[in-house]
């Protein structure tokens, strides 16, 4: 069986993932090398991104400006259980799960890249087929195996989600269940475009989108919430990019993507996401500080993903313990746990 590649001095490793290495080619600088982790025993590493780089060969011919610098595949291989591609290499730095990087830039260079994402994102948008959806984006999360709702998301923690996050919870899940669907179309989409896979030269003030082996046709909505939405890039990006995206009017279809929608559905995302893998026996034995921990990181990174400022004062209730915590009003939380149901009613007496 193939080793994973070690960062050897002839092979400088610059980025690594669940699927793939990423090192620059020895004998080129200005290429790089991403080589399937055979470790992870992914046989169709190649296969998705080959079909990267067609969606990316589309996205040229759509007849739009693209944008952003997209990836310039050179050649790829296969020998035994390692699959290789080779790459132009993009200059720049990609962004950071904090924030950093984009908090760093001028209000120019933010508006600039907005603008090109949005040009991007029309380009491809343009570059397939354009049908109506027929549900919300919100059934993404239907195939869950352990978490379908807001309230299996509650129950998942055993009564420790903070209340007015919970309340959040149920509110963005009413909305997304009962909003309009005529704004949602079936499009070519990217599915993933999160911080790792946007990088920004601030010399040349270009933006890049890497990494399109998941590429393809879903929800319009699907590009404002990325697959792994934990990771997505701050609010005030977000706004911007929808902002400049709404401002452009495509020949082939006039869409307007609703900020509200696209905050509530990231909300609904990224609690998902910390959830689905989380059942009520690992919860009971996780002490009660690791949790209060957990749900100020969370509340936090919901606020700067979302925009929605969800307030984290009373995450100090946990000092006095969980079993304290529901006695203290959160009936909304205790009527999840114990009937399995919010009803409207119980909605408004909060």
């Amino acid at each position: 069986m193939a080793q994973e590649i070690t960062d050897k001095p002839e092979m400088k490793i610059i980025g690594k993932g669940a699927h793939s290495i990423v090192y620059i080619d020895p004998t080129n600088p200005n290429i790089i090398i991403k080589q399937n982790n055979s470790v992870s025993g992914d046989r169709g590493y190649l296969k998705r991104q080959q079909a990267g780089y067609e969606t990316i060969e589309r996205i040229k011919k759509s007849g739009y400006a693209t944008g952003v610098q997209l990836p310039t595949v050179i050649e790829t291989n296969e020998q035994d259980e390692v699959q290789t591609i080779k790459e132009q290499r993009i200059s720049g730095q990609t962004f950071d799960d904090d924030g950093k990087l984009w908090d760093s830039l001028t209000e120019n260079q933010k508006n600039n890249i907005a603008k090109q994402m949005a040009t991007f994102l029309v380009a491809m948008h343009s570059a397939g087929e354009i049908r109506p959806a027929e549900k919300s984006i919100k059934t993404i999360f239907d195939k869950s195996k352990l978490h379908n709702s807001a309230t299996d998301i509650i129950n998942a923690y055993e009564g420790a989600m903070p209340q007015r996050l919970a309340n959040k919870l149920l509110d963005a899940e009413q909305y997304l269940e009962s909003t309009d669907v005529s704004d949602e179309f079936h499009v070519l989409t990217h599915k993933d475009l999160r911080v790792n896979n946007l990088m920004f030269d601030q010399e040349t003030g270009q933006l890049s989108v890497l990494d399109f082996e998941m590429a393809g046709t879903d929800n319009i909505y699907r590009d404002f919430v990325a697959y792994a939405s934990s990771s997505s890039m701050p609010w005030d990006y977000t706004r911007r990019v929808i902002a400049e995206y709404n401002a452009i009017q495509p020949r082939k279809y006039p869409l307007k993507i609703n900020p509200e929608k696209v905050q509530n559905m990231l909300l609904y995302a990224i609690a998902h996401e910390c959830s689905r893998n989380v059942t009520h026996e690992q919860n009971e034995q996780i002490p009660d500080e690791e949790k209060q921990k957990f749900f100020q990181d969370l509340i936090t990174r919901i606020n700067r993903l979302t925009g929605l400022d969800i307030a984290t004062d009373n995450i100090k209730v946990f000092k006095k313990g969980i079993s304290q915590l529901t006695q203290q009003g959160n009936t909304q939380i205790s009527s999840a746990k114990n009937n399995n149901d919010i009803t409207e009613k119980s909605r408004r007496k909060q």
